[in-house]
């Protein structure tokens, strides 16, 4: 629209993940990625996934969570990915927080991403820039609660403030913080998760990418 688009003219045909691997992860690969990371049971989980570059904004997610650790000591944080941050960021952490941070690098094996998942709640997104951002629908699809920044694009798409995640302004410490707070609350984080499945569904009724490309060649006469 701001280039001039008309509305009549512009289709839905979202980036989505093989939704099939994280819906259904096999027993065996549970428990192999439990035993590889150190997962513990009781405990619960904040995940990040992605590049350890500046503009995804680890540093805004490990000073949030440095600062609400002290009160949520039944949460940790999982740090799915690698960049050339990760040691600079790290090392800055004070011991106490440090060990309560799981980084597994980079994982090429999605099904291993997606076993993790499972044993995640909530699922953050803090980027400064984020045009759509894949892993917001793998983590929906997992049933994740989910905090993004107000720059992602599957942020604002599935994200109902309040109902299944937070939205929180890009670049802001404090809202993020806050975001945290939240939605790790004993009496939102289960019902957050709950949410999060069915607001993918429905929004995947409505942003179908292979009815989106239908609708366009129907449009401009390649189709009938």
């Amino acid at each position: 629209e701001r280039y001039g688009a008309e509305e009549k003219r512009m289709f839905p045909f979202p980036y989505e993940p093989d939704y099939s691997i994280f819906e259904s992860v096999p027993e065996a690969r549970l428990d192999a990625v439990r035993g590889q990371y150190g997962l513990l049971p009781g405990r619960r989980y904040l995940i990040f996934s992605g590049r350890f570059v500046p503009v995804k904004r680890v540093d805004l997610l490990l000073k949030a969570f440095a600062e609400v650790a002290e009160q949520r000591p039944g949460w940790d944080l999982i740090l799915i990915g690698d960049g050339p941050l990760r040691g600079p960021l790290l090392d800055t952490l004070p011991p106490h927080v440090r060990a309560r941070i799981v980084w597994t690098g980079f994982i090429a094996d999605a099904t291993n991403v997606a076993a993790i998942y499972r044993f995640g709640d909530v699922l953050i997104l803090p980027s400064d820039v984020e045009p759509w951002g894949v892993v917001v629908t793998e983590a929906a699809m997992s049933s994740l609660a989910l905090i993004c920044s107000s720059v992602t694009g599957a942020g604002v798409e599935l994200i109902r403030d309040g109902l299944n995640g937070r939205l929180f302004a890009a670049g802001d410490p404090i809202a993020l913080r806050d975001a945290i707070l939240d939605v790790t609350k004993d009496e939102n984080t289960n019902r957050m998760k709950a949410a999060s499945r069915r607001i993918l569904d429905d929004w995947r009724h409505s942003s179908d990418p292979v009815e989106g490309l239908r609708a366009s060649l129907r449009f401009s006469g390649i189709i009938q």
